[in-house]
């Protein structure tokens, strides 16, 4: 598996961000799958383009829903296979309140 791109947005400021890449890097840890998950952090259009060619599931860290709007979303549509959707996730730091980083 391998996680392609940043961790923060605008709604996941820095400090909440970092939490989330701690808690992912905990996780794999504590689930023994360093060498099985990868993290890329930020990458080039051009790498994120050649990385999701590959990909048969896209997983998408939304916290407040999805629209067409969505940069991730229509990403993975353009470049996953249409039998295979997006998967939703749900969770925030429990710091984080609804909103945009100001």
């Amino acid at each position: 598996m391998l996680l392609i791109g940043g961790i923060e947005s605008m709604v996941l400021c820095a400090d909440e961000a970092a939490w989330y890449r701690n808690k992912l890097r905990s996780l794999i840890e504590e689930l023994s799958l360093e060498g099985r998950v990868g993290m890329t952090g930020y990458v080039s259009e051009e790498d994120a383009s050649r990385l999701l060619s590959g990909t048969d599931v896209g997983v998408l860290p939304f916290n407040e829903g999805v629209t067409r709007k969505s940069g991730g979303l229509i990403t993975i549509f353009t470049h996953g296979p249409p039998s295979s959707p997006p998967v939703r996730t749900h969770r925030r730091p429990p710091s984080q309140t609804a909103g945009f980083c100001g």
